[in-house]
């Protein structure tokens, strides 16, 4: 019998007698230490409540199926095997129930274009904008307080020709004075900021994930919040990313404090592109004339790139002015409801005074531009 010595004997039974024969087997028995953290979990053997977790247990050599659960964390199960003589030991630290679900998501995908996106687990707050004594300032850069709370994935890099292509086949970004936009690898520009909204629902659909755009008349009327497909990054989540720092603080620009840039650094309007801008820093040659390929220039902090040149990017907001003067910090804010334009985050290739090259930088539009792309976002859950 599991869990007892093996008993053997031997006898003779004559032909019209009946014998009796008692066999009381022995247990086998072994000791199992259970350890767990966090310490007043619940142990249960075989089913059983044993009393808390961390105890050493004498039990019989057979399988037993060990469960340490509490209440808000997921359950532990194993399954051990007692030996004589041998002394086991079960440890277990349960997970949270936040913590098992962060085990099972990906920190990078790939969407089925090619973008790779990066996960970020944001609890932040922060303030947008800019103060009024800074150089270059203009007045939409309003101080807000902002708080962040929800995971996110966002593209490591702009979204690219070839990209693109592969919902819109024959798409042409164009050139600026012969010098081509077109590349495989060079961010898409000349799209409206509905385009680059239709790209992202094509991707959910791909990838059979609940569009976040809602499309009437190929035309966006609008937006589900909850959704977890492919959208445009909010204007809160594109300045997180490009401009708080581990420490807290907000990058003015991508290099530092002052200008020009550090070399080879970012992609701007430079004395490369001298014949095709009217405002360049002439100290300064990153080595194009218009866009790069993407991931031509080091990342950022986070792992992102071109956060701070190349192309401008598209983000979901519609455009508005806040005043700043509110106290209390919005939470996850996707911009107002309604609006005749939509916000344009950072710098460009095509950008060169101390004004634009500010991170706190911020435009709008409705139409495409040969310096203007966008990368894409989406929720976790």
């Amino acid at each position: 019998k599991d869990g007892y010595s093996r008993a053997s004997r031997k006898l003779t039974v004559n032909s019209g007698k009946e014998q009796s024969l008692q066999i009381k087997l022995s247990p086998e028995l072994g000791d199992v230490r259970i350890k767990s953290k966090p310490e007043d979990a619940l142990l249960y053997i075989d089913g059983r409540l044993m009393g808390r977790a961390n105890q050493t247990l004498t039990l019989p050599s057979k399988q037993h199926q060990v469960t340490i659960s509490k209440e808000g964390y997921v359950d532990y199960s194993t399954v051990v095997l007692p030996r004589p003589g041998i002394a086991q030991a079960v440890s277990a630290k349960l997970l949270t129930l936040e913590e098992d679900k962060w085990k099972n998501i990906k920190p990078i995908i790939t969407t089925t274009a090619g973008s790779e996106l990066k996960l970020f687990k944001v609890d932040a707050k922060f303030s947008m904008g800019a103060s009024r004594r800074e150089q270059g300032r203009r007045s939409n850069e309003a101080i807000r307080k902002v708080s962040l709370s929800r995971a996110f994935y966002l593209g490591v890099t702009e979204v690219t020709n070839a990209q693109y292509r592969k919902f819109i086949k024959h798409h042409s970004s164009g050139h600026v004075k012969g010098n081509s936009l077109n590349g495989e690898q060079q961010p898409v520009v000349n799209l409206t900021w509905d385009q680059a909204a239709l790209y992202c629902n094509w991707l959910s659909e791909q990838e059979s994930l609940p569009p976040f755009y809602q499309i009437e008349n190929d035309a966006v009327t609008g937006f589900n919040p909850q959704s977890n497909g492919y959208r445009l990054p909010t204007e809160a989540e594109w300045s997180w990313a490009a401009r708080l720092q581990k420490d807290g603080s907000m990058l003015k620009y991508a290099w530092g404090t002052t200008l020009p840039p550090t070399e080879k650094s970012t992609n701007i309007g430079d004395r490369r592109a001298a014949a095709l801008l009217g405002h360049i820093q002439v100290s300064y040659d990153d080595g194009y004339a218009v866009t790069a390929p993407v991931k031509k220039f080091p990342a950022n902090e986070k792992g992102l790139y071109d956060m701070d040149g190349n192309v401008a990017e598209w983000v979901n907001d519609y455009y508005g002015i806040k005043t700043g003067l509110s106290r209390a910090a919005e939470l996850d804010p996707t911009g107002p409801a309604q609006g005749d334009h939509h916000v344009i985050r950072g710098s460009s290739w095509s950008h060169g005074s101390v004004t634009d090259l500010r991170l706190s930088f911020r435009d709008y539009g409705i139409e495409g531009r040969y310096d203007l792309g966008f990368r894409v976002a989406r929720f976790v859950d």
